[in-house]
């Protein structure tokens, strides 16, 4: 007969306070995903609260999708809150709908809880005439009498 870890019979009020502590450290947290399964499930939405997106100057260079596809396979995206897009050769490039395809549209709807949205060099001028392609919820707010692209 095995006993059971002592960390597995603490009250969760106590898991997730303890939990909650170690908000910003990332090190911590991911040592709680391991320490048992009910530490994991209190720890994970923590550990995934922020997802960071780099993008490059040419789609070939393009390394942006891939944290949005490795979140989706595991069925973290519902998890992200804060969602940061930014340019890493500061070439004013940014988030443009060339770096957007069917696969990458499909996960970029399962970020359905994000509540904080930074997005450096957004090409607007490119965006703006199907936005709601790209993002079907934000399409709600220019109104009922235009017409779907």
């Amino acid at each position: 007969m095995t006993r059971s870890s002592p960390a597995t019979r603490l009250p969760s009020e106590l898991i997730e306070i303890t939990i909650a502590y170690l908000f910003y450290d990332m090190r911590s947290l991911r040592a709680c995903t391991m320490t048992c399964y009910s530490w994991y499930i209190i720890a994970i939405p923590h550990l995934h609260r922020t997802l960071t997106i780099e993008t490059y100057s040419g789609v070939q260079n393009s390394r942006w999708p891939n944290p949005l596809r490795r979140m989706h396979a595991l069925g973290l995206l519902p998890l992200v809150k804060c969602l940061w897009v930014y340019e890493h050769n500061n070439d004013n490039v940014g988030l443009s709908p060339t770096l957007f395809n069917r696969r990458t549209l499909r996960q970029v709807s399962a970020l359905t809880n994000v509540q904080d949205l930074e997005v450096e060099y957004l090409d607007i001028p490119n965006f703006i005439p199907r936005i709601r392609r790209y993002f079907k919820h934000v399409g709600s707010i220019f109104g009922n009498n235009q017409r779907s692209t």
